[in-house]
């Protein structure tokens, strides 16, 4: 009789040990910003604003820094009126990014989109 071996539920492609630093990383940060692309749509608010409550739930101070304010259609999305936009608050958009000891960067899809 063959041996039943049970799989994992998940199967990932990401490097545990990538995960493992990650996670070392965000445990020791103090100031952590979370951005994403110009232009940002229902995606990149999402997932940063997502992450946004996770590091928060975890005690840490943490920000959303965008290049542009969400749209008109996504102000509905929670977190998203915390947003710090640079277009309306440059100084301090820049402020927390320079302050910051840890960076996400979210849903970069082409280095264009960088700003």
């Amino acid at each position: 009789m063959a041996e039943f071996r049970k799989q994992p539920r998940f199967r990932t492609v990401i490097d545990p040990a990538i995960v493992e630093r990650v996670k070392q990383l965000v445990l020791v940060a103090r100031d952590i910003v979370i951005t994403c692309h110009v232009s940002p749509d229902g995606d990149a608010l999402g997932s940063s604003c997502a992450l946004w409550y996770v590091l928060k739930a975890l005690g840490k101070t943490a920000h959303v820094v965008t290049a542009d304010c969400a749209p008109r259609s996504l102000q509905f999305l929670p977190g998203v009126r915390d947003i710090v936009a640079a277009t309306r608050q440059a100084d301090r958009a820049h402020e927390l990014i320079a302050k910051a000891d840890l960076i996400f960067c979210m849903d970069f899809n082409d280095p264009s989109r960088v700003d």
